[in-house]
């Protein structure tokens, strides 16, 4: 199994914290089928090549400037790359369950990825709600 370069993780991680904004109460498992289907649909997003779509998504990246979004598209069309060229691709996307706060607006999607070469993983997908959507965190 090909690792993914260290590299780009760190850049996938800062990312991600560096967009995210109070998460609120602590965690709670439970499912929540609209909270499921939206994260395999924004990681799908990403899957498909459709990374300006993925970054319209992130709730807490929506008033950042448009040099700082061509930025995040360009480190996740470079992570996708990297997936399409180590793993041959995502054949898959299906969601575990679902911890969601307290007050039901902030969630991790756990998400099952099997790729194209035979390998999986589990990740975390982090979710808020607002406005009765859910949006990446």
């Amino acid at each position: 199994m090909t690792r993914i370069p260290p590299l780009i993780v760190t850049l996938l991680t800062l990312l991600l914290s560096a967009c995210q904004g109070k998460q609120g109460a602590p965690l709670s498992e439970g499912n929540d089928p609209r909270a499921d289907s939206a994260a395999v649909q924004y990681y799908l997003l990403r899957v498909q090549g459709r990374f300006n779509e993925y970054v319209q998504a992130m709730h807490s990246c929506q008033e950042s400037t448009p040099e700082y979004r061509k930025r995040i598209v360009d480190m996740l069309r470079q992570h996708q790359v990297q997936i399409d060229k180590d793993k041959k691709g995502v054949r898959q996307v299906k969601a575990l369950r679902t911890e969601k706060n307290s007050q039901g607006d902030v969630a991790d999607v756990y998400l099952s990825v099997t790729y194209n070469d035979g390998s999986h993983e589990e990740i975390i997908f982090p979710l808020v709600r607002k406005g009765g959507t859910w949006k990446i965190q």
